[in-house]
């Protein structure tokens, strides 16, 4: 018998959480129970499962992970957008200086 991953049994118990969610929001809509909170709380829960569904590794430990985390790149791109956006302010003084 082969051996289920915790990641794939997470993923199932969030499907089932998932569903049974939507079979109330079902019940709800027919009998035209307004409930907000109820609502963000499906919506949460379908953010859940998509993004445990989005990644590979649920559990491993963020010193086990090799390289730059994706927010260091972000960081290096916003750094090198507002540098280009500073030059482009000079050289618009520049002209207007001129002109």
């Amino acid at each position: 018998m082969p051996r289920v991953s915790k990641r794939a049994r997470l993923l199932k118990s969030l499907r089932s959480v998932f569903n049974i969610r939507m079979k109330a929001r079902a019940i709800r809509t027919l009998d035209d129970d307004e409930d907000s909170m109820e609502d963000a709380l499906d919506a949460a829960t379908a953010v859940v499962v998509r993004n445990a569904n989005k990644k590979r590794f649920l559990f491993r430990s963020s010193k086990y992970r090799k390289g730059p985390s994706t927010s260091r790149f972000k960081m290096d791109l916003d750094e090198s957008s507002e540098r280009e956006e500073e030059k482009n302010k000079k050289k618009t003084m520049r002209h207007s200086c001129l002109g």
